[in-house]
């Protein structure tokens, strides 16, 4: 007998599994939106710390 193709219906995770793929999704997410911030600070960087030196 050879088996070609298997078919899994009516099947779930552990809620404490789910929980961790939804915990693991969010922090991906989060870690998207914080490169995001870093990258969009990055050019103006210098020129706020060269402000802020001049202002002390």
């Amino acid at each position: 007998m050879i088996v070609r193709d298997v078919s899994l219906v009516n099947f779930g995770f552990s809620p404490e599994l789910s929980k961790a793929i939804e915990a693991k999704k969010i922090a991906e997410q989060e870690a998207k939106q914080a490169e995001f911030t870093v990258k969009k600070a990055s050019p103006d960087a210098p020129a706020q710390i060269n402000r802020d030196l001049i202002a002390s």
